[in-house]
């Protein structure tokens, strides 16, 4: 995942900054799509790993695992993997 986060934290402002936003590389595509997915299997596993509490306790229910994760890391995992072009929509 480093490795990933690493890639995603260079890249993409690279392509943003000098590349023009109408060039459809099938290349960055296909490797945006692919970060996106490992992103989201990552939630995945996030929502079914145990975690210890602050008094090193394991907690593996699944509604603690949930909760802890929405009051942590939830929103930015949510936001890194949300398709906001598609919403937006590209400038005329």
């Amino acid at each position: 995942m480093t490795f990933i986060l690493i890639f995603a934290c260079i890249i993409t402002p690279y392509k943003v900054a000098f590349f023009d936003p109408d060039d459809n590389d099938k290349a960055y595509e296909v490797i945006s799509i692919l970060l996106d997915l490992i992103f989201c299997v990552d939630m995945i596993v996030f929502f079914n790993s145990a975690y210890y509490d602050s008094d090193f306790k394991i907690k593996d229910a699944r509604c603690d695992i949930a909760t802890y994760y929405f009051k942590s890391w939830f929103i930015t995992d949510f936001l890194a993997i949300f398709p906001f072009s598609i919403f937006i929509g590209k400038p005329d």
